[in-house]
């Protein structure tokens, strides 16, 4: 079964989460016309965007003057209490270029990060690495 976890707006395009069994997938839609495609997240569903703290809009990192990075959190514990705060383990970065072009990033964070508390400028830096 496959259902949808979370949704961005950003440059025009619109990205959608999906979990689809037991995987992440980022489906991939410029505004006002067909999908673009499908990419597999490493981090194991169920799959959101890391949020700006106290909003419910995806938190958007600024890497350089034609990069910006979104950053996608799954993995959560199995033996963790289900709460609303959607926690997970492993992070992976979300590259959107000024040209609109969409790249994954092969490395991943690992720690204990919620949905709602962002994340700081270093952690977006690393995944911005290529």
């Amino acid at each position: 079964m496959s259902f949808t976890t979370d949704m961005a707006d950003i440059a025009g395009q619109s990205l959608v989460l999906w979990q689809d069994a037991g995987k992440c997938r980022l489906q991939i839609r410029i505004k006002g016309k067909r999908q673009q495609g499908d990419r597999w997240l490493i981090p194991t569903a169920p799959c959101y965007f890391i949020k700006s703290p106290g909003t419910s809009r995806a938190q958007i990192f600024q890497h350089d003057k034609t990069t910006r990075v979104l950053a996608v959190l799954g993995s959560p514990k199995l033996d963790a209490p289900k709460t609303p705060m959607h926690c997970g383990q492993q992070i992976q970065g979300v590259l959107i270029s000024a040209k609109g072009a969409i790249d994954l990033t092969k490395q991943l964070v690992d720690g204990n990060y919620c949905v709602n508390q962002g994340l700081d400028n270093a952690i977006y830096s690393r995944l911005a690495m290529p």
